[in-house]
């Protein structure tokens, strides 16, 4: 009885583990698993690489045990990683991007503990790998279509991505691959956003945020504001955040002649009051996981435009009186969007609701006990 007792208490250790805590979908959704987690039915670790990254703020529980490797990359880590998990003997270890859940999943056997491998996608596979090299997509899908199948537990962020997992991996266990939506911290969103306004009323004031990347379909965007501002002269347009892409995106907007029409204001500790003070928000993604800062919008019941893209834009708006959603890769079809947009009365939505990180993580919490139940039933 003794035994079976301390075997109890031991199955609720849970180790996440990241990369960094640089500003992205994958890891902002990990933080607000770790914040709203029953810290009574779970011990809680977090595993980073590299302790680099503005996120660290976000990370208000001083209940969690954060053990940082100080390796620059994943793949030179995976000594120091195989010990960690050895000495914490987790029984659930979650991650939730891929080349992580690749180094997890090919050492799987070295782990002691045998722990419960629940990895959670942060791309929409077949999109991911359309734009990659030959060689990189041939490596990439190999290794992915092989260790994927010893997880014990896949996580999609949404039921497109969930089909796209299945056919592009060739997995033959459906069940084990299953559907949670990212959770959003409602109240930490709604507090923070009325901080200050930084907008001039003016104008139109549109805003996108995320990565500075050709996943994120900022060219696209630049080339419809162009458009846009045939009709809407005042149209202002802000986008929050940083990445490889800068210095190209604003040399696109000096040809555009729209430079006076965009401001580039980097990444934003608290990018709320952005979203909240705007007129209207645009994704213009040629691929997405399941977007965040689409949730974030509706949360602050923003109008929105939004990319047709894979995945999870249909799922998120369909049912969204002040969503329009548009073309993939398509600077007109994007333009019509937000011309119709602001032309459009807002409707007061209570759509956020179902994603509260308070409702969303007690999903994570079920599904990390049954795979910590199945694991007493084979120790016994």
């Amino acid at each position: 009885m003794l035994n079976f007792l301390n075997t109890t208490y031991k199955i609720k250790n849970v180790l996440f583990v990241l990369p960094s805590l640089s500003p992205g979908g994958a890891e902002k959704v990990t933080i607000n698993i770790l914040n709203h987690i029953n810290k009574d039915k779970f011990t809680v670790n977090l595993l980073i690489i590299n302790n680099i990254g503005p996120f660290k703020d976000l990370i208000f529980d001083n209940n969690i045990n954060i053990i940082n490797l100080n390796k620059k990359h994943a793949r030179t880590s995976y000594f120091k990683l195989v010990k960690i998990i050895n000495t914490i003997k987790p029984d659930i270890v979650f991650s939730t991007l891929q080349h992580v859940n690749i180094l997890l999943l090919i050492f799987k056997r070295l782990y002691k503990s045998k722990p419960k491998l629940i990895i959670r996608e942060a791309n929409t596979p077949s999109q991911f790998m359309g734009n990659l090299n030959l060689f990189k997509k041939k490596l990439f899908l190999f290794l992915l279509k092989t260790q994927y199948k010893k997880a014990d537990l896949i996580i999609a962020q949404c039921n497109e991505m969930r089909d796209d997992i299945i056919s592009t991996y060739k997995l033959n266990n459906v069940d084990n691959v299953i559907t949670i939506y990212n959770p959003i911290d409602v109240k930490f969103i709604k507090n923070k956003s009325t901080d200050f306004n930084p907008f001039n009323d003016t104008y139109v004031n549109i805003v996108s945020i995320g990565r500075l990347t050709y996943q994120k379909g900022f060219d696209i965007l630049l080339k419809s504001i162009s458009i846009v501002r045939e009709l809407y002269p005042n149209v202002f347009l802000t986008i929050v955040g940083d990445g490889e892409l800068r210095n190209y995106l604003i040399r696109l907007s000096n040809d555009l002649n729209i430079q006076n029409s965009v401001n580039f204001v980097g990444f934003q500790n608290n990018p709320y009051p952005y979203i909240k003070y705007s007129d209207l928000y645009v994704l213009s993604s040629r691929w997405e996981g399941f977007p965040n800062t689409l949730l974030e919008a509706i949360t602050l019941n923003k109008k929105v435009v939004s990319t047709n893209c894979k995945s999870g834009t249909f799922e998120i708006l369909n049912d969204y009186e002040n969503g329009i959603i548009v073309k993939t890769d398509d600077p007109v079809s994007l333009a019509e969007g937000i011309i119709s947009s602001i032309k459009k009365e807002i409707k007061y939505s209570e759509k956020y609701k179902k994603y509260d990180a308070t409702i969303i993580v007690k999903e994570f919490e079920k599904y990390f006990l049954n795979n910590i139940n199945c694991k007493i039933t084979n120790l016994h």
